[in-house]
């Protein structure tokens, strides 16, 4: 077959892969600056252009790692990568990249991410199945007997160990686990690995979505697919597909009408969609097809998240994916299969355990989480206009309240034409890094290297500090949204009154102030937000209230 260049590429259609080579190949460059590519060097290998080369850090986070297997599936035979396929040099920094990677090994067969010992789950997990993928990928091309050592002992403590908070990393230990078994042939890693299956299964929600910090996340539940059919791939078990139909129709709810998908309504706030397993699945799923559709026209017209939006660590994490995603996808027959929820003229739904409700009208189309303080997005089917709000934000004397939190305590009424929620704002803390907090922490760093029972209280004590980041109630609120007809949206917000320093409110607003590396980047879409800051309309009785009123083609309005 003939190569097809760049050019080309860039005139496709969508309905073909090329639109996940394209957003590789445009990359390479840059991937490859990350590394240091001096056979002479000491940190040969390395993809952690930070501490390498700039030596702002004092150690190599292994994650970026995970490129070794972008530049093994350019390299191997057949792939149709001019001028990687085959490529000597390229082959000998892939070697380079996982000798670097069996080097930052700890003993136990952990790796580190963020901090020196701190024997991460999701970094021990998700670069042994990249680097195990590399080794089966060019399996009669590469030995690195050092290598198949390295991920046996990863193996061994991955079977250790689990991790229940954030379960697409489980996902991604059972696919990491099934890889070593195929490179081992160990059968305890097989079987490690059904045991985590058979965990994520007993723990998926009646409505498809798998817990990521007290709730549904859309970025990561497109990442618990991923993994999840990945591992389909390799053991062909079909118990496994009605699962994964489960989740596909939960997350089809979240593609939204201008191209984008998830955001500030999900537990973690991402907004991207990782492609390989669902089209591992679009031969097995009409609504996977019509997902993979969205997510190949999201990408070519750039209104959905792709390698082009991140920054150099996300990129090491995401872009084997889409080439695995080019390999996997074929061409897609739309004809006869259902619409997306957003494509639905009218369209009413509410997960009650999520607390999500969906809701559509021909004009436009809503997603709000209810338990995170009525926090919703709002977009409209004929043109360009979006309504980002995620929830209210007070400044005041002592700090910053805001109401998008998660928080089971709220008191929620949903009906047909809109929702009330009734809660309380939680002081939140922007944490930085100083130079008396990084001494503390290499201290107890190094204590972990050498006991490993002080690793996992630090960082369950870093989940709360930085993530789980509620430090008390303060003001009281109540938000209230209705929809009065088509392509409208009415919304009241009332703050409890508490000193008279609460003045400075924001409403309307675009944030995250969680600390989720995934979360914060930009998508067009923002720059068509209708998003205003609220005037004060009323106060009295202790409370203070605003009234705005959203409609398609008009500016917000505030009013009484």
């Amino acid at each position: 077959m003939r190569p097809i260049s760049l050019d080309e590429m860039r005139e496709s259609k969508q309905e073909s892969g090329d639109v996940y080579r394209l957003q590789v190949l445009e990359q390479v460059p840059r991937l490859l600056s990350l590394l240091d590519r001096h056979p002479g060097s000491t940190t040969y290998g390395c993809f952690d252009r930070t501490f390498w080369h700039y030596k702002m850090t004092d150690f190599a986070g292994v994650r970026f790692q995970e490129a070794a297997l972008t530049l093994a599936l350019l390299y191997r035979k057949g792939s149709g990568y001019p001028p990687y396929e085959g490529n000597p040099l390229l082959k000998r920094w892939v070697e380079a990249a996982l000798h670097f990677w069996c080097q930052i090994q700890a003993r136990d067969g952990s790796f580190s991410e963020w901090y020196p010992g701190e024997k991460s789950f999701v970094a021990t997990a998700f670069s042994s199945y990249a680097v195990s993928e590399a080794l089966l990928a060019l399996d009669d091309e590469i030995q690195c007997q050092e290598g198949v050592e390295a991920l046996a002992r990863a193996g061994a403590w991955l079977l250790k160990h689990d991790e229940h908070d954030v379960l697409n990393q489980e996902a991604g230990a059972a696919a990491a686990l099934q890889n070593l078994f195929l490179v081992t042939k160990d059968r305890q890693f097989e079987r490690g690995a059904r045991q985590k299956i058979d965990f994520l299964l007993r723990h998926q929600s009646e409505e498809g979505w798998f817990q990521e910090y007290g709730g549904p996340d859309i970025g990561y539940l497109s990442l618990t697919v991923d993994y999840l059919a990945k591992y389909f791939q390799k053991v062909q078990d079909p118990s496994l597909l009605p699962v994964l139909e489960k989740s596909l129709q939960f997350l089809s709810h979240f593609l939204h009408p201008n191209g984008t998908a998830g955001g500030e309504y999900g537990s973690r706030n991402t907004e991207y969609l990782i492609p390989h397993g669902i089209e591992i699945l679009a031969p097995y799923s009409v609504v996977a097809a019509r997902m993979a559709a969205f997510v190949r026209e999201g990408l070519e017209k750039r209104t959905l998240i792709g390698l082009y939006d991140l920054d150099d660590r996300y990129l090491c994490y995401i872009a084997y994916p889409f080439l695995q995603a080019a390999e996997t996808s074929g061409s897609l027959s739309l004809t006869g299969i259902e619409q997306l929820p957003c494509e639905v003229e009218n369209f009413h739904r509410y997960f009650p355990s999520a607390q999500l409700l969906v809701h559509g009208d021909p004009e436009g189309y809503l997603v709000a989480n209810l338990g995170k303080g009525g926090t919703f997005k709002w977009f409209s089917k004929k043109g360009n206009e979006v309504l980002y709000d995620a929830g209210i934000v007070a400044k005041s004397a002592s700090g910053t309240s805001i109401a998008g939190v998660l928080d089971p305590k709220c008191r929620v009424e949903v009906h047909p034409n809109g929702f009330r929620v009734t809660g309380s704002c939680f002081h939140r803390k922007t944490h930085l890094l100083s130079t008396w907090k990084l001494f503390v922490l290499r201290i107890v760093g190094w204590l972990s290297s050498l006991r490993a029972p002080v690793a996992f209280p630090l960082k369950r004590f870093l989940r709360r500090l930085l993530i789980q980041n509620n430090r008390g109630k303060h003001f009281g609120f109540e938000r209230e949204v209705r929809f009065v007809e088509a392509g409208s949206v009415w919304v009241r917000d009332r703050l409890e009154k508490r000193d008279s320093a609460s003045s400075s409110v924001l409403l309307g607003e675009k944030f995250s102030d969680l600390h989720i590396p995934g979360a914060r980047y930009f998508t067009p879409s923002e720059l068509f937000s209708q998003a205003r800051k609220g005037a004060q309309v009323t106060e009295g009785d202790g409370w203070r209230e605003w009234v705005r009123h959203f409609e398609k083609g008009r500016p917000a309005e505030v009013f009484k």
